[in-house]
């Protein structure tokens, strides 16, 4: 509903600009919203223009309604352009408005023979899907003959192919529907590092030193090179880039102007200030390699889902597409770290910050792909925090822990925490919560005292307790149980060849020790012993753990 008044809204204000076709603007700016998941139906690219004209081209178009949509579309960018509405980052007006000069002869066309278009389109389309010349005559003709002869066939070549920007998205969304929920630091925290942002000092630096406007170049959408050397941006270039996608300059079809959002950086309020450092990411983080190789490393290093990765890892999956993408990264990855959306580690390792974190949900979001976030962890109970840390990224647990226990005294967190997870069967989620509570250091030692009589605490107390350089009684069955909890883990996870590697890592106790695993009554001993079973290299080892699983299923 939203949506649908927003629009509404827009076409009233754009006709009391200037008379057009009420029923023909609001067709195409539904079939923007549509075809290219645009929640703003003022921000346009070049890719949007080519998209909504194909989404036209599958139309029964009049030659009444091609005719008014042409005008309404070129009205529509005029608008836009003439009361500063093109909403930041789009396409440079005038290469909007050309294509969009274009687009309208192809309009006119189609009306002119309302369908024949598009069908002949889907015809072709599937005449070289199957290696048919379109301009061989005689194979034309033969595929034809053979077409008509299969009405199913027909009728699925007239529903024609699946349009590729559909196709993308859908498996773009797919993608993203798959991803775990994921952090988001808080909105002061985010501003506050793009206040910083020096990329964007200098895009506000050039702002100002355009004033109340500067002429474009000629035939170009940007500064002539006096103007360009003048400002100190010669050498450049992504700065002007940057404060057009930002909104802090815009542009007209003649003039490069004062931008929409040059009073929101750095001292609008901090949703403006991420509005702002969102909108100029992509001419920031671009570079002569490829414009888009900055936010392709950004969304594989957010994709990865862990804290840190090696540079090899998170330049792999395109290194298929450009062999060299070791070295072409480098002066990507710079930007992005000037931009602050990766932070350098030792060595060749890098670290997605918050800030990069954010670009890439708001980014997504801006695209109709919305990621799911994860609440507040200060406001949650100990339990809640349990499962939501059981559907976070391996990224997010630390900082998720660390909010919640800065929320309430840390061994009363504890305490409850290990509370949700004491029950038998919650050993993935127990090992995950007795790491966390170790990071409390001394402070959780009184707990471990506490609990080292526990039947499924007792094993990681003392360990706890070891690790800070305390004894206590050894007990074989406790420690035994946080053995099956943590491989247990592993082959939840999906990790039974470690499980095994790890079993045959002990050499001739492997044996004696399934012997009592099956005994324990743990609830990953079935699965555990299966893993053995049918990974491990020792033959003898895979044996002795194929009879405890038989014996187990027998106490039963």
């Amino acid at each position: 509903m939203h949506d649908t008044d927003d629009i509404a809204r827009k076409v009233d204000e754009c006709r009391a600009w200037r008379d057009v076709d009420a029923d023909a603007l609001t067709l195409l700016l539904r079939t923007h919203r549509e075809v290219c998941l645009r929640d703003d139906p003022a921000q346009w690219s070049v890719s949007d223009v080519e998209a909504v004209m194909e989404a036209l081209t599958e139309r029964e178009l009049s030659p009444g309604l091609a005719e008014a949509l042409s005008a309404a579309w070129l009205t529509w960018f005029d608008f836009l352009v003439e009361t500063c509405g093109l909403t930041p980052p789009s396409s440079a007006p005038r290469e909007l408005r050309s294509l969009v000069e274009g687009a309208g002869e192809a309009l006119r066309g189609i009306g002119a023979a309302p369908g024949d278009y598009g069908r002949a389109r889907k015809l072709v389309a599937a005449m070289m899907a199957e290696g048919v010349d379109p301009d061989d005559e005689d194979a034309v003709k033969v595929w034809m003959d053979r077409l008509l002869r299969d009405p199913a066939r027909v009728a699925e070549v007239m529903r024609g192919p699946a349009s590729p920007r559909r196709t993308v998205v859908d498996r773009a969304r797919q993608t993203v529907e798959a991803l775990p929920p994921v952090r988001l630091a808080p909105t002061a925290e985010l501003a506050a590092a793009a206040r910083a942002c020096e990329p964007l000092r200098a895009a506000l630096d050039l702002a100002r030193w355009v004033g109340q406007g500067r002429p474009l170049a000629e035939g170009a959408d940007g500064l002539s090179a006096a103007d360009a050397e003048a400002a100190g941006v010669a050498d450049r270039p992504w700065v002007f880039g940057t404060a057009v996608d930002a909104g802090l300059l815009r542009l007209s079809y003649t003039e490069v102007l004062p931008g929409p959002r040059l009073g929101d950086w750095p001292d609008g309020d901090d949703d403006a200030v991420l509005d702002v450092w969102v909108g100029g990411f992509d001419a920031a983080a671009s570079g002569p390699a490829s414009p888009m190789l900055g936010s392709m490393l950004l969304t594989n290093l957010f994709l990865s889902g862990v804290p840190e990765l090696p540079l090899k890892e998170v330049t792999e999956q395109l290194r298929s597409m450009a062999p060299e993408i070791d070295e072409l990264a480098v002066p990507a990855l710079e930007r992005l770290a000037a931009y602050g959306a990766v932070r350098p580690l030792d060595g060749e390792r890098l670290a997605i910050t918050p800030l990069g974190v954010y670009a890439v949900v708001e980014r997504l979001r801006r695209n109709g792909q919305h990621v799911r976030v994860l609440p507040d962890p200060a406001s949650l109970s100990a339990g809640e925090l349990v499962s939501v840390l059981g559907t976070a990224r391996a990224a997010d647990v630390e900082e998720l822990a660390a909010g919640w226990f800065a929320a309430r005294d840390p061994l009363d967190g504890a305490r409850a925490l290990l509370a949700e997870v004491e029950a038998p069967e919650a050993y993935v989620a127990r090992s995950m919560v007795v790491h966390l509570v170790g990071g409390l250091g001394r402070a959780a030692a009184p707990l471990w005292r506490e609990l080292t009589g526990h039947l499924t605490l007792g094993g990681w107390a003392r360990r706890g307790l070891r690790d800070l350089g305390e004894t206590s009684e050894e007990d074989r069955t406790g420690d035994l149980w946080m053995l099956l909890d943590a491989w247990g883990t592993s082959v939840e996870q999906g990790y039974p060849e470690e499980v095994a590697e790890n079993a045959g890592r002990l050499g001739e106790e492997a044996g004696s020790l399934l012997e009592v695993i099956w005994r324990l009554g743990h609830p990953a001993a079935e699965p555990v012993l299966n893993a053995i079973s049918m990974n491990s290299r020792d033959k003898k080892l895979a044996k002795v753990a194929r009879r405890a699983v038989f014996k187990l299923g027998s106490s039963r």
